[in-house]
């Protein structure tokens, strides 16, 4: 309980980020485990994006987000644990997006428990998408980067709204 407490602190504490206008994101979807034949387990993220971009040079912007996830638990020793997670990261564009564009994402996430797909406290994020306007689908890929083994991550398949 106390971990969701801390999800939903870090959502806010996002909001400053998120100047006067926010959008918020929730996203849903399947994960596949880095190892093989494990079934796939149900996902979902809310994230908080700010409105107004922050410009990279003339072709690109990033908006900052803070986002809070949760991957289910599999039928496997190791694996039982629902995952909750909790970061911060940035999301780049080309500068003055159309309403259908691509997007890339990178972010860093705290998780509890460990399993042995997303094992050790920190976590990294990476995804490309694609949205059409409120409605985004995206592959997103975590792991912790090999700090702590083992190393299997999560690759997953999500459609998202934006509010």
């Amino acid at each position: 309980m106390r971990f969701v407490a801390f999800s939903m602190g870090c959502l806010l504490a996002a909001t400053p980020l998120a100047a006067s206008a926010a959008t918020i994101i929730l996203q849903a979807g399947a994960s596949e485990s880095g190892k093989d034949n494990r079934e796939s387990v149900p996902v979902f993220f809310a994230k908080i994006l700010r409105e107004e971009p922050l410009r990279l040079g003339h072709r690109f912007e990033a908006r900052p987000f803070g986002v809070a996830g949760f991957v289910d638990g599999r039928d496997d020793p190791g694996e039982r644990d629902s995952v909750w997670l909790a970061g911060a990261g940035l999301r780049a564009t080309v500068a003055q997006r159309p309403e259908k564009h691509w997007f890339v994402e990178s972010q860093v996430m705290l998780n509890h428990p460990d399993t042995s797909s997303l094992s050790g406290s920190v976590q990294f994020g990476h995804a490309i998408g694609y949205s059409f306007g409120r409605v985004e689908v995206m592959l997103k890929h975590i792991s912790n980067a090999r700090l702590t083994g083992p190393n299997d991550g999560e690759t997953m398949l999500m459609l998202g709204y934006g509010f």
